[in-house]
């Protein structure tokens, strides 16, 4: 049986009846570029969550302690946070990475590098017109449908897009389950009608 955890700060610990719904306003990457961030949103498989509406889980409880509380400095850090049990009413949709954390992956590397290649060192030199039909590639929260359909008018755009597709293994690598043995972020996307509760380890 599948199960996940997660730590929260011990002042701040819910009570079970709380029903957590899905994030609808969207996430700002904070640990990613936006042409990354906006990439893997483009190139995101039907079966896998959205980064920007999820929330974050762990395989056992022992690594939901330890990821809350890895920004934490002192001796005092575990003790500041309770784990609990994620109990999801509902569909929902779940990534784990092979990496701890997002911002660690080779894609962070790769797809800028990948997308410069594509715009060639005399990008500078094209009209400024060509140059700001692909800059929204570099802003925040631009969507699946906002890349495709800016890839269908613009021809640079679409390279750029079919090279990240070419480059990228952020979502191959991914697992649709969690994995005990690793100690990979992990994601949740809810259902619009689904919730989850936290529930007290016994």
């Amino acid at each position: 049986t599948m199960k996940l955890f997660r730590a929260v700060p011990r002042a701040t610990a819910p009570t079970p009846d709380i029903a957590h719904t899905r994030q609808t306003s969207l996430r700002a990457p904070s640990n990613v570029p936006y042409l990354v961030d906006n990439l893997w949103e483009a190139l995101r498989p039907d079966n896998m969550p959205s980064r920007r509406h999820a929330a974050y889980a762990s395989p056992t409880p022992e690594l939901a302690l330890a990821n809350a509380s890895a920004s934490t400095i002192g001796d005092e850090s575990r003790t500041a946070y309770l784990v609990f049990e994620v109990s999801i009413k509902g569909a929902f949709k779940l990534a784990h990475l092979t990496v701890t954390d997002a911002r660690y992956h080779s894609d962070i590397r790769q797809l800028p590098k990948a997308i410069l290649d594509v715009l060639g060192k005399d990008f500078s030199a094209l009209p400024m017109a060509e140059r700001i039909a692909v800059a929204p590639l570099f802003m925040p929260y631009m969507t699946k449908e906002d890349i495709q359909a800016l890839a269908a008018s613009t021809p640079l755009v679409r390279d750029c897009l079919d090279k990240a597709r070419a480059v990228s293994t952020f979502w191959k690598s991914a697992r649709t389950t969690p994995c005990e043995v690793s100690a990979g972020e992990l994601f949740f996307e809810l259902a619009t009608d689904s919730a989850y509760h936290l529930l007290a380890l016994e």
